[in-house]
């Protein structure tokens, strides 16, 4: 890990001392992880990681975190985004702080809030696509 994502690490750890912080994961992992049949539909993700992955002490999957300059691209089919797409296909949330303004733990702790409502309802909706796709559609 490079120095500002050993220090976000750190303020992660402080933010979240009960929950289990994992370093450099790939997508394709994170799919396999939540044993998603589309997985497969992620290949194009194969190469493509996160720079953490935050789960419960269970090992549940709460979000995806990046550390990334922000970009002058007004697109959507920036790598960021295409990552955002991906993650939350899986029911997934990314979170992404940018290396020259990294939040205190407090912050963080706000986002991670944040973050378990919104994998909720990406969880919920992916339910509900499942049992009634037709509908859902």
């Amino acid at each position: 890990l490079n120095d500002a994502e050993q220090d976000l690490y750190h303020r992660l750890r402080e933010a979240m001392p009960n929950m289990q912080i994992f370093a450099q994961v790939g997508v394709s992992q994170l799919a396999q992880l939540r044993g998603r049949r589309d997985a497969k539909s992620l290949v194009q993700m194969a190469s493509r990681g996160v720079d953490f992955v935050v789960c419960t002490s269970e090992f549940a999957i709460i979000a995806a975190i990046e550390l990334a300059w922000p970009t002058n691209s007004d697109e959507k089919n920036t790598p960021e985004e295409e990552k955002r797409q991906a993650l939350t296909s899986l029911g997934i949330p990314l979170i992404v702080f940018r290396p020259n303004n990294l939040p205190y733990a407090e912050a963080i702790s706000r986002e991670i809030a944040d973050a378990i409502v919104r994998r909720n309802r990406l969880e919920a909706e992916r339910l509900a696509k499942k049992a009634f796709p037709k509908i859902a559609s």
